[in-house]
């Protein structure tokens, strides 16, 4: 019987290149599977992007009571969720609108920017938008936002008092804890003199006595702490 230890090289040879080819399968393999998960990630990616929409941007900062113009607006592609209602995706929409609050450039236009009905949606049922003239030293210390409360103090330049008009014969809180939506300046052309006009939330019968007391009495708001 011939010697069987010639024949072990040959067999370590062809062990070698089975292992081998063993390799190069499982690399391929590998490989394939990593090729088609890109591809399904590829496809895939369109789906997760999230949804977006049209809306209106200024583009250049805005300053509150400014009346927008086409000039001062554009129309961008936004996320189509967002923290705040956004005005509809035309810029003729908004345009002639008052702004009650600052704008930033590149920020879009939300609903409760808009001086109008808008200010009061999603606020309680019953709540109007009222507004005060008040000293410019005064308005220098709210925001909108903030929750103040309105005084109201006798005019001695205002005229006779009617009969049945809500004054009183001294100053005092006549609306409390209101939340002021807008604070526009004194040359915003709704004023009609000095001072600055503080748009607040308030219930119908409040918005009434302001109205009743506005001949004949000064306002000013107190800044109630938070």
């Amino acid at each position: 019987m011939p010697p069987l230890l010639p024949r072990l090289p040959l067999l370590s040879d062809r062990a070698a290149r089975l292992v081998r080819r063993g390799r190069l399968l499982v690399a391929a393999g590998l490989l394939l599977i990593a090729l088609v998960t890109l591809l399904g990630s590829a496809r895939a990616a369109p789906a997760l992007r999230p949804a977006r929409r049209a809306v209106v941007v200024a583009i250049r900062d805005l300053p509150a009571g400014r009346v927008l113009r086409a000039a001062d607006l554009a129309r961008r592609s936004w996320p189509a969720v967002l923290p705040q209602a956004v005005a509809p995706g035309a810029v003729s929409a908004v345009v002639g609108r008052r702004l009650t609050a600052p704008l930033a450039r590149g920020e879009p236009v939300t609903i409760s920017r808009l001086l109008g009905a808008s200010s009061v949606r999603g606020l309680a049922p019953g709540t109007v938008a009222s507004s005060i003239t008040v000293p410019d030293s005064t308005a220098g210390l709210v925001r909108p936002g903030d929750r103040v409360d309105v005084v109201a103090a006798p005019d001695p330049t205002a005229g006779a008092t009617p009969p049945g008009a809500r004054t009183g014969g001294s100053a005092g809180v006549v609306a409390s804890d209101v939340l002021v939506l807008a604070a526009l300046p004194a040359d915003d052309g709704l004023t009609g003199g000095s001072g600055t006009r503080l748009v607040i939330a308030t219930g119908e019968r409040t918005a009434v006595t302001l109205a009743d007391l506005a001949p004949y009495r000064r306002f000013a708001v107190v800044v109630d702490a938070p």
